[in-house]
């Protein structure tokens, strides 16, 4: 036999004295709900379940600028603790109870398909009752939610919960489509909320909008660069063919005020027409600088970093493509961090097998990064790090073999003195054609340069991975090991063993073109008195030594098998075999 609305009550009573709260609520509510004595029961309830958690509500919804949106008094929901995170809803205005709202529930959402997209705000429209899109607002924590809401009074009333002030702090509501559009259209330095959840009518007049503010982002009157987060910096000499190229894919970005696209032109040689159109590209996200003068590649580098805007700098060649999906990864990255100097990103082909890795600010960033950066594209820089660096400084070490080469490798180390290094494994660089040996076929045709200079003619391979240029290079980063580490030995021994490790590979590889292959194992001897002669010219202590002799040993050891592999498949290909 079921009991009566008095025996419910009489039960609530009998509870809450016993001191079971959540189960005498629970019975309250429940005899509310069947419209038994409702005033004394409401009166109950606000006085032993409300009063004392009001001020708390209070300072929670000043906290988390409810009071912006709505007077505190003029919510329409009220909160009523149950347990830990849980409340029951209370509609002041129908005077009904609506159920419970459960913060913990929050934590158990399933992620969705749209939070690949790490980066991109959301736009929610909708009636005020988080409980029907509560897997939306977990995404409150880590991305701005752009809310569209008529019903004010009762979504501010969600800001008096204590526990959600992580979530509300990145809520932004307007009472209607219009101030919506009024903001974007104002504020332009925000990024577009592209997510959108609504009612299929409201997504598209929504969607609309938000095209809309894009393309006017995309005009000189609508362009704001106070936001911006990456540079995508370009240098370009002679490509004007591949820029273009380049170009029709990064003007297809889905971003406005976040990015610039900065291009950095020198030399009058070859493919000016297509310069030219460029120069008449009307896209304010970029940014074009050309100069008919004969620059340094480091120089043009550079000068994509002075002329750049965005708190970070993407270094691309302008043989490369950036993958489009890729930047919305990076770009939450960049806007959440504050230690990183220098980030490494994952490209198709130079750098397929990259795994994450991170190195704290010093000898940890270092170690993970010196001499990995032998390629440009996909490199990330802060840009102020960089500028404050001054990197022309470097530019009196140019006799030196490694800085003429690689100067980004000194930039890279210089930029570990002042962040973290992160190697980072979404793929951001899609390595296109490289065009150099035709660039080299052309330029000796047109008499501006001699092939022989550029490449061994044998073996096609750049004079720069010859086993002697190589050797070069290997004597420059022994100098600038006593350059970078003064007398921190420790430092020395971890960049010559990544030194000697990058030159057994480097002469490997120049092995595989079939390089001076009778002079091979004289080259290894070669490798190995350089490596103990550079070893021998630090103060390095006994252990060290041992450690330093053995990589050597190992090295060689490395290349002689390597060596015999190369002689078996070549007998093969030859028929001697």
């Amino acid at each position: 036999m079921s009991l009566t609305d008095a025996q419910i009550l009489e039960l609530a009573y009998t509870e809450f004295e016993e001191k079971r709260y959540d189960e005498a609520l629970q019975l309250f509510i429940l005899t509310y709900s069947h419209g038994y004595q409702q005033e004394k029961i409401r009166e109950i309830l606000y006085d032993c379940y409300y009063a004392g958690n009001e001020q708390i509500f209070y300072e929670s919804f000043v906290k988390t600028k409810g009071n912006h949106y709505c007077e505190f008094k003029k919510t329409s929901l009220d909160f009523f603790l149950y347990k830990d995170g849980e409340y029951y809803i209370y509609n002041k205005k129908t005077e009904i109870f609506e159920g419970l709202f459960s913060v913990p529930s929050l934590f158990k959402e399933e992620k969705q398909e749209y939070e690949t997209l790490e980066f991109t705000p959301i736009t929610l429209a909708f009636n005020g009752d988080w409980r029907e899109v509560s897997s939306v607002l977990t995404d409150a924590l880590a991305k701005k939610i752009y809310v569209i809401c008529e019903d004010m009074e009762r979504i501010t009333s969600y800001f008096k919960v204590p526990e959600l002030q992580s979530y509300m702090k990145n809520i932004k509501i307007f009472p209607n489509i219009c101030e919506y559009q009024n903001y974007f259209h104002i504020h332009t330095n925000k990024s577009l909320p592209k997510i959108v959840f609504a009612e299929e009518k409201v997504a598209q007049i929504i969607n609309q909008i938000l095209e809309e503010e894009h393309k006017f982002r995309l005009t000189d009157q609508g362009r704001n660069e106070t936001n911006i987060l990456l540079s995508i910096g370009i240098p370009t000499h002679n490509r004007g063919n591949l820029l273009l190229k380049r170009l029709e894919n990064l003007l297809q970005m889905p971003y406005d005020s976040e990015i610039e696209i900065v291009i950095s032109k020198n030399g009058s040689t070859l493919y000016q027409e297509e310069y030219q159109k460029v120069e008449k590209i009307k896209d304010a996200r970029l940014k074009y600088y050309g100069t008919n003068k004969e620059l340094r590649p480091q120089e043009n580098w550079i000068n994509v970093v002075d002329k750049a805007h965005g708190k970070y700098v993407l270094f691309v060649s302008d043989e490369d493509d950036v993958v489009i999906g890729a930047l919305e990864h990076y770009l939450n990255i960049i806007k959440n961090e504050t230690e990183i100097s220098l980030i490494r990103a994952k490209t198709k082909i130079q750098y397929s097998s990259l795994n994450y890795q991170r190195g704290s600010k010093g000898l940890e960033a270092f170690s993970k990064e010196f001499l990995g950066q032998n390629y440009l594209s996909g490199l990330i820089v802060r840009r102020q790090d960089f500028l404050n660096a001054n990197m022309l400084k470097f530019e009196k070490y140019f006799e030196n073999e490694f800085y003429k080469n690689y100067p980004h490798e000194w930039w890279c180390t210089e930029l570990c003195k002042t962040g973290d290094y992160l190697a980072d494994d979404v793929v951001l660089i899609d390595e296109r054609d490289a065009v150099l040996d035709q660039e080299i076929d052309k330029y000796s045709e047109m008499g501006i340069l001699k092939k022989e200079h550029y490449s061994d003619i044998a073996t096609k391979l750049p004079i720069y991975a010859t086993y002697e240029k190589r050797f070069e290079q290997f004597a420059g980063q022994v100098d600038f090991l006593k350059i970078y580490m003064q007398q921190d030995l420790n430092g020395i021994q971890i960049g010559l063993q990544i030194a000697i490790d990058k030159l057994a590979f480097l002469m490997n590889l120049a092995r595989y073109y079939g390089y001076k292959k009778e002079q091979y194992l004289d080259m290894i001897d070669m490798f190995a008195n350089l490596s103990m002669k550079a070893i021998d010219s630090f103060p390095f202590n006994e252990g060290q030594k041992i450690e330093l002799l053995t990589k050597t040993k190992e090295a060689c050891e490395y290349l002689i098998v390597e060596h015999n592999k190369f002689e078996i498949n070549e007998r093969i290909q030859e028929g001697a075999l």
